[in-house]
């Protein structure tokens, strides 16, 4: 059996349901991670954040069926020229042919304003070639030229003997190239070793000299000189001279009346020795006041 007692008083009204309820963030977790659900308004205002985890990848499906062809696309661009491949191997050489032969024949000579011709005959490779070539027209008669003058003045020297020897220091005195024989002269005169001139004017200077190194020369200097000044229109300057060298030329200069003419062979280090051979120097003077004997 049981009981049954009165039924008790009423209890209190409990506090008020919050009045409004809204979603905030929902966030993609991590697959693996735990859902979570946060408020992160009040109690009457309720703001739910939810985290939900990524589902973990699953397995990859089968190979779906093999879609259709695509159009063909544009053509791409043509690539770099690629390497040169190896020279093929040379050929044999053929038989040698017949040497043909060419011979000159007649020559025939057309008169004045005729169109000049070659004719070729023969065959299998024996030909002959025959010219006709017109004559020049008379040209017209010329004026009788000026009554030339001789030359003022001319002279020179050369070496007499096969090979001179010449032991060079490091300035151009004592270093005049030996030339003993004298050539024709007129209003100059022949000196040891060097050409004075007794006129001032302008001149062609002429000379040539062969010489050999006895051991190399490291700074050397050739010139013809006036006065034993160096004309710069002959000075050549060379290092490391060791073998046999020629110099030579012809020029035109300028000379004052008495200079004197001669050639001279420097070496800076003030050591060196050459043979000299075929030395010559001349002189000849261009403005004229001698008249033609």
């Amino acid at each position: 059996c049981c009981c049954i007692g009165n039924i008790g008083p009423t209890g209190p009204t409990g506090p008020a349901g919050p009045a409004t309820i809204m979603i905030g963030t929902t966030t993609t977790g991590v697959p693996g991670s735990a859902a979570t659900v946060t408020n992160s308004g009040t109690s009457e205002n309720v703001v739910l954040n939810f985290s939900i985890p990524q589902g973990i990848t699953g397995p990859t499906g089968p190979i779906g069926p093999t879609g259709p062809t695509g159009p063909i696309g544009p053509t791409g661009d043509i690539g770099p020229t690629g390497p040169t491949g190896a020279t093929g191997a040379t050929g044999e050489v053929g038989a040698t042919g017949p040497a043909p032969t060419l011979a000159i024949g007649p020559v025939t000579t057309l008169e004045p304003g005729e169109e000049a011709t070659v004719a070729i005959t023969g065959n299998d490779g024996a030909y002959t070639l025959n010219f006709s070539i017109p004559q020049g027209a008379t040209g017209a008669t010329g004026e009788q030229g000026p009554t030339g003058n001789g030359l003022a003045a001319y002279g020179g020297l050369y070496s007499t003997n096969p090979t001179e020897s010449v032991t060079l220091n490091d300035t151009t005195i004592g270093n005049e190239i030996p030339m003993a024989g004298t050539m024709a002269t007129s209003n100059t005169e022949a000196a040891t070793n060097n050409i004075t001139v007794q006129e001032g004017g302008d001149y062609a200077i002429t000379y040539s000299i062969t010489f050999t190194p006895n051991a190399q020369i490291n700074n050397l200097e050739f010139s013809v000189r006036s006065n034993e000044t160096d004309l710069p229109a002959s000075t050549v300057s060379a290092t490391n001279v060791t073998t046999a060298t020629t110099y030579s030329g012809t020029f035109i200069t300028n000379l004052d009346a008495n200079a004197a003419v001669d050639m001279a062979l420097t070496d800076q280090a003030g050591t060196g020795t050459v043979t000299v051979s075929n030395a010559n120097l001349s002189v000849q003077k261009l403005d004229a006041t001698t008249p033609a004997v």
